[in-house]
């Protein structure tokens, strides 16, 4: 992993370095170690629940808590069937006594009247929409295929936004890596600059002891 910032991030990202370390491809059974090490940890972690206590719990939401309506329908569903579909209002009952009353007709006619109106309704909703429902609907699949082709386009963009930022992914990489060589090469050189120096200074220091072994065999000490 590694810390970049780039001049148009306003703090450090992180980013792998998938161009660079290349261990996993070229060290045999390191893929399958860091993968077993890493179910290991997964596995002592356990599985993350939606009650899981680490995670925020979110505002508490009625269901259709803005349409009354839907909600006291929905109340007891299923438990409660729905009522069916009450097709009296659309027949033409007559009085059912042998000697109706005038009341009886008057309620007839005026379901009859309702009826008449509500065919009526009917007749004119189908002739507006045989006059107009295919104008209507060819317009709307007009929008909806003008959507579908911005929809694309955008895509299509952000694909080309995503391999262009691709590539100047594995050029900041590449460039950094040679960065990166020369100054493990610089670190390498330090590091045997100071064991060669550890090295020789434990030979003098070896050296020394020896002749001041050989002087106190002498006597001159």
């Amino acid at each position: 992993m590694s810390s970049s910032t780039t001049p148009h991030d306003s703090a450090d990202s992180i980013d792998s370095l998938p161009y660079i370390d290349r261990d996993l491809e070229d060290v045999p059974g390191l893929r399958e170690t860091a993968e077993s090490l890493i179910q290991a940890e997964m596995a002592k972690m356990g599985g993350v629940r939606a009650e899981h206590p680490r995670l925020p719990k979110g505002p508490e939401k009625e269901l259709f808590e803005d349409s009354p309506g839907l909600s006291s329908l929905l109340a007891n569903y299923p438990d409660q069937p729905l009522s069916a579909l009450d097709r009296n209002r659309y027949q033409l009952p007559a009085p059912t006594s042998e000697n109706p009353t005038e009341e009886e007709w008057k309620a007839a006619s005026l379901n009859a009247r309702a009826q008449v109106e509500h065919l009526g309704v009917r007749q004119t909703n189908l002739s507006l929409l045989t006059s107009f429902g295919p104008n209507a609907h060819l317009i709307h699949n007009h929008l909806l295929t003008a959507d579908a082709a911005q929809l694309e386009a955008t895509v299509a963009t952000m694909k080309e936004e995503l391999v262009e930022i691709n590539r100047k992914r594995k050029n900041h990489q590449v460039e950094a890596s040679k960065v990166l060589e020369r100054l493990e090469g610089q670190w390498t050189q330090l590091i045997s600059s100071t064991l060669q120096t550890e090295l020789a200074n434990a030979a003098l220091e070896a050296e020394v002891e020896q002749l001041r072994r050989k002087e106190r065999d002498l006597g001159l000490a």
